[in-house]
């Protein structure tokens, strides 16, 4: 038989290159590429974009895919040696997206996009926050911290899917049960022995709205100070011993002494004012600086402005501003008396007094001081003379209620647990969720029960988890809500177990710290112009400092430098959002990519490549005869 020759080291090598290089191929991964694209899309609109970017974007076989791409055009044009002329606007093609997708790789291993929260005054931070949270756990055994990768927003635990993790070097276990996407600390009503110093009966009621599509808890305890609260400013929830009708002098209710109330008052922001009160317990009345005309809106003279003090929907004074500066008015006889102490037409805060910034009117403020003699009469006015009393029933587990409308009683019943009644008050019902002889108030992290655009919790909301701690037959040892960034401590028999849960921070060569924070308004409106924060940037390993300024559409830069900006080695900063309350905060968005250079590159290449396709192609025409 003849001899089979070997094939050469060449030819090996051709053929390898022939089917890395090969059209089916590249078509393959392109096609598995939109594929898994499209499914990134579906999933990011189903679901979040942390989904997509856990299972697809991030995932390790999506990397893999986008370097087989890679080397499936690099030995494409390997295909066409020797090279030839008429191969140019191919090869540059190839290569500018090949260095495209490097640039995009090394963004995604090595880069990465955070925030960093700054106040005035405070520390420089060194630390950059993720959008990526994580569960810590101290284990008894070690004192040694562990952290694990905990993504929730992908991997949601829920009641019928828990997720366990085992506390390292004990038998005890953390079940993690749920998760909700807003916590708040709510006040909870607890049964205690009647031998406790500190109990009092308790009263825990719940107010729901159809209409308004709201639930508000209201917990009450006989104690001064805890026994009273306000509806929404219009209305008085009272817990009292006993009818308030049999005159029992355990129901009178405790003189208040005068007091006096001070608002710094903002014609830009109406809704937004300073208030001081010397007893720490605003009277609730609303007070606004308005122009007397809305064409002097900037005026810089007192006269062309007023001030209005709402006690209620139904009662409101109005008066001229010069008419109370350094003047004290009676608003209401031995009741309450205003009087304003001075004008700025662009108010601002120097060494401690109040100043003018300027002489435009970029900022119009009055301070104005309230004496209120006769705190009991004002507040009755303010709640609009509503007010809905509660004491304990004869029957057992029941308390009386009285719902009044100027002093006289427009209803009233008995009231159990579970049942519920409509007090007059639009739609609203009210339910008694629990009656307690003895019981005391904590505070304790429950799911947000109502939407947050209406409840005012929205900027101190944060998610949470619901963790229980059990031993090794699965007993539940305690149980409670965490909240991000918050660290609790479960108790078993003999050992305390802390936890924490939230997003995960990543040092910073250096660290930030903000100097002022400026937000220019468009001429003669109250609309931002731009966002500046000042910043100081501080190198650890050199102690220099250097300064720079994050504009909307300009961020800082740090290092600086433009061969550092060229090869993307630098963090850029940029304005994220803001907190219109608090001008002293900032949030900006940090962003550290050394692979853009290479995108930007591979970019230009690809096109000059694509120019050279099109400049390089011949066309002929045929022209018909006619």
């Amino acid at each position: 038989m003849p001899e089979v020759s070997k094939p050469s080291h060449n030819q090996v090598w051709r053929t390898t290159i022939e089917i890395l290089g090969s059209l089916k191929l590249a078509v393959f991964l392109l096609i598995s590429i939109a594929i898994a694209c499209a499914a990134a899309t579906i999933a990011e609109s189903r679901f979040n974009t942390a989904v997509a970017r856990h299972y697809i974007y991030q995932a390790p076989w999506f990397i893999v895919w986008l370097l087989l791409l890679c080397v499936n055009l690099a030995a494409a044009t390997l295909t066409r040696w020797p090279w030839q002329k008429k191969h140019t606007g191919f090869l540059i093609t190839h290569l500018g997206i090949i260095v495209l997708l490097i640039g995009a790789l090394i963004g995604r291993l090595t880069g990465f996009e955070g925030f960093v929260h700054l106040r005035i005054g405070e520390p420089p931070t060194g630390r950059v926050t993720l959008n990526q949270t994580m569960f810590q756990v101290e284990s008894p055994a070690d004192g040694l911290l562990y952290a694990i990768d905990f993504p929730v927003e992908v991997q949601r635990p829920t009641p019928k899917k828990p997720r366990r993790l085992a506390v390292p070097h004990t038998n005890l276990k953390l079940v993690i049960k749920d998760y909700a996407e807003h916590i708040e600390s709510r006040e909870v009503l607890e049964a205690v022995s009647s031998s406790s110093p500190v109990s009092a009966p308790g009263l825990a009621l719940e107010f729901t709205s159809s209409m308004m599509r709201q639930s508000i808890p209201i917990t009450l305890l006989q104690l001064e100070g805890k026994n009273e609260d306000s509806f929404f400013g219009h209305a008085r929830i009272r817990w009292l011993l006993d009818d308030p009708l049999k005159n029992s002098p355990s129901d009178s209710e405790p003189s208040l002494s005068p007091s006096r109330e001070t608002h710094v008052l903002f014609a830009r922001r109406t809704q937004h004012p300073i208030i001081h009160s010397e007893n720490n317990q605003p009277s609730g009345i609303q007070a606004y600086l308005l122009p007397v005309k809305s064409s002097l809106v900037s005026s810089t003279q007192p006269s062309d402005w007023k001030v209005i003090l709402e006690l209620s929907s139904e009662e409101s004074y109005e008066y001229p501003l010069n008419d109370i500066i350094k003047k004290t008015l009676e608003v209401i006889p031995d009741v309450l008396q205003i009087k304003a102490h001075g004008f700025w037409h662009d108010f601002t805060m120097h060494q401690g007094s109040p100043t003018n910034r300027s002489d435009r009117p970029e900022n119009p403020a009055v301070i104005i001081q309230l004496q209120i003699n006769d705190v009991s009469a004002l507040k009755t006015r303010i709640l609009g003379l509503r007010e809905l009393q509660f004491w304990p029933s004869s029957s057992p587990e029941a308390v009386s209620y009285r719902v009044l409308r100027s002093g006289k009683e427009t209803l009233s019943g008995v009231l159990r647990k579970g049942e519920s009644f409509a007090p007059g008050w639009a739609d609203w019902q009210v339910k008694l969720n629990e009656y307690l002889p003895h019981a005391v108030i904590r505070k304790k992290n429950l799911p947000a029960s109502i939407p947050l655009q209406s409840s005012g919790i929205e900027s101190s909301a944060v998610p949470g988890l619901l963790v229980a701690l059990t031993d090794s037959q699965g007993q539940r040892l305690d149980e409670r809500w965490i909240a991000s960034g918050e660290i609790a401590s479960f108790f078993s028999a003999n050992q305390v177990v802390r936890v924490g849960f939230g997003l995960k921070t990543r040092p910073l060569p250096f660290t930030v710290r903000l100097d002022r924070f400026e937000v220019p308004r468009d001429e003669g409106t109250d609309t931002p112009a731009n966002f500046i924060s000042h910043l100081t940037f501080r190198d650890t390993q050199t102690g220099l400092e250097t300064s720079a300024k994050a504009q909307m559409n300009y961020p800082a830069s740090f290092p600086g430098g433009l061969w550092r900006s060229a090869l993307g080695l630098n963090y850029k900063f940029s304005q994220a959002s803001w907190n219109p309350n608090d001008l002293d905060v900032t949030t900006l968005q940090v962003l550290y990519d050394p692979g853009w250079p290479f995108k930007w590159i591979g970019s230009l290449i690809l096109c000059v490549g694509i120019g050279i396709l099109f400049i390089g192609r011949k066309v002929n025409f045929n022209p018909s005869t006619q």
